[in-house]
């Protein structure tokens, strides 16, 4: 955690987000924060491996969290609010990197996934209060070749009235620059 008054010179605070808890015992991954009346709220995955599986389609732990701050600085408990019992059954347990906003009066949150076939996908949820998440939806690319076996960090950009989804493919071919 990086704190600036003038977007120049940045002062080192200290890492927020452990994995310090049986909800994210190993590993701590990457998610976003969201302005909620005077609160910031952190949402990020929480990872555990139970040791049994493969780690991919068996024996991994997918918790979205939600973490309260007054300040930026101070955070309070963590909170599950959507684990693996919440996910389609055509997904894998890779399920990652919530993008949590408030839109026309309802909570939204991506879901960057691999689903059986080894292909990603974006999982999209609802909720009416940031805490109790209904999936919506998915998109994946259905074409003859897959767009990675999984899709990373979702985005939702609005330019110009549109809306474009963003993602991070894993398993792209590397193709030379022409």
């Amino acid at each position: 955690h990086y704190a600036s008054r003038d977007l120049v010179n940045w002062v080192f605070l200290g890492c927020q987000v452990m994995p310090d808890a049986p909800s994210d015992q190993d590993g701590s991954y990457s998610g976003g924060a969201f302005v909620a009346d005077d609160e910031i709220w952190f949402y990020y995955t929480g990872n555990v491996r139970d040791g049994e599986g493969d780690g991919t389609y068996s024996g991994r732990l997918a918790n979205q969290t939600r973490m309260k701050s007054y300040n930026g600085i101070n955070l309070g408990p963590k909170e599950v609010v959507l684990d693996n019992s919440g996910y389609p059954a055509y997904c894998s347990c890779h399920v990652r990197d919530p993008k949590v906003w408030e839109q026309d009066g309802a909570w939204h949150m991506l879901l960057g996934a691999r689903v059986k076939g080894d292909r990603g996908a974006v999982l999209l949820f609802g909720s009416p209060d940031g805490l109790d998440w209904k999936l919506e939806g998915s998109a994946t690319n259905m074409g003859d070749a897959a767009f990675g076996y999984m899709w990373e960090c979702p985005n939702v950009a609005r330019i110009g009235g549109r809306e474009f989804l963003l993602v991070c493919p894993q398993g792209v071919p590397k193709r030379p620059f022409s």
